[in-house]
């Protein structure tokens, strides 16, 4: 969350190795600033982050309008609660979105251009090392939504569970939630989901 908080608040379009090496660094500082630290709770809940108000890079993210989106992970390619559908419903018509992604135990974060950027680049930050594609945290930049939901199946894969299982506990296994958050240069008052892995 926080390369996508830094992302936000610089107003470039751009990703650089300064921002990730800042991802990580922050990242680190703000989690041991947390009521988790030293303690034997791993991560915070999205909801407890921002909660503690303890992160300042976090207090200007606001989460858009129709909050927090649930979807359930599909080997259908549209399917309705998709990848790709609940992050068409998350794109912003003139504003850059950080939006979310957690399905434990993994979260990343997409920065996802606006509707009126007619060729805009959608953006995977991750601060997880993945086995074959990177060592370390990354930025990985896509051309199009498709190509960045096709990253972001590799990273969530459906669990195919077999035919035993009742579909509702299928969808149950397989869901995840999608925060979609947006820069306010006035942070609100009120209390605002974030993320349970601060550095992404």
């Amino acid at each position: 969350l926080m390369g996508g908080a830094l992302f936000l608040s610089s107003g470039e379009a751009s990703i650089s190795s300064e921002l990730l090496e800042n991802m990580i660094d922050m990242g680190v500082a703000a989690y041991q600033q947390l009521p988790v630290s030293g303690t034997n709770v791993e991560h915070l809940s999205a909801e407890e982050v921002l909660q503690s108000k303890a992160i300042e890079e976090f207090k200007s993210l606001v989460l858009m309008e129709g909050g927090v989106r649930q979807g359930v992970l599909s080997g259908q390619a549209n399917h309705p609660l998709g990848l790709g559908a609940i992050l068409q419903e998350c794109l912003s018509p003139d504003t850059w979105v950080a939006a979310l992604i957690t399905k434990p135990p993994e979260t990343v974060v997409v920065l996802l251009p606006p509707r009126s950027q007619a060729s805009g680049e959608y953006i995977l930050l991750d601060s997880h090392p993945r086995p074959g594609l990177s060592h370390g945290s990354y930025a990985r930049i896509h051309a199009s939504l498709e190509d960045l939901v096709q990253s972001l199946q590799a990273i969530y894969p459906v669990t195919e569970l077999g035919n035993d299982i009742p579909e509702m506990m299928a969808m149950m296994y397989n869901s995840f939630d999608v925060y979609p958050l947006t820069w306010s240069t006035t942070p609100a008052e009120t209390e605002t989901p974030a993320a349970d892995a601060t550095e992404s």
